[in-house]
């Protein structure tokens, strides 16, 4: 699992994308086709802005605000949603954490 530190210092420049998969956006979010697993994800609106938010390196807090303002959810509500999107996209290989 992920083990981002809930202080929001440590960003997400140490995570990248295993993978850069097929898209295919909708209203209610996108869907990524990952060919190497031959495996389908479909990312609701939040999961979506988040992947889309690490196409460039961004730090939890970031994320977070970004979240936030677009989601109208609390601070803690968001980055708790956050954490545990990483972590199920860690599971599933969508991304790994960057070798120090």
């Amino acid at each position: 699992m992920m083990n981002l530190k809930q202080s929001g210092e440590y960003g997400l420049k140490d995570a990248h994308m295993t993978t850069m998969p097929i898209t295919s956006s909708s209203d209610a979010g996108i869907i990524l086709f990952d060919a190497a697993r031959q495996r389908y994800y479909n990312l609701d609106a939040l999961a979506a802005m988040v992947w889309s938010l690490m196409r460039r390196p961004i730090t939890l807090l970031e994320m977070r605000d970004a979240v936030v303002e677009q989601f109208d959810l609390e601070p803690e509500a968001a980055e708790r949603h956050i954490v545990d999107l990483l972590d199920e996209m860690e599971t599933n290989g969508l991304i790994e954490q960057a070798a120090s």
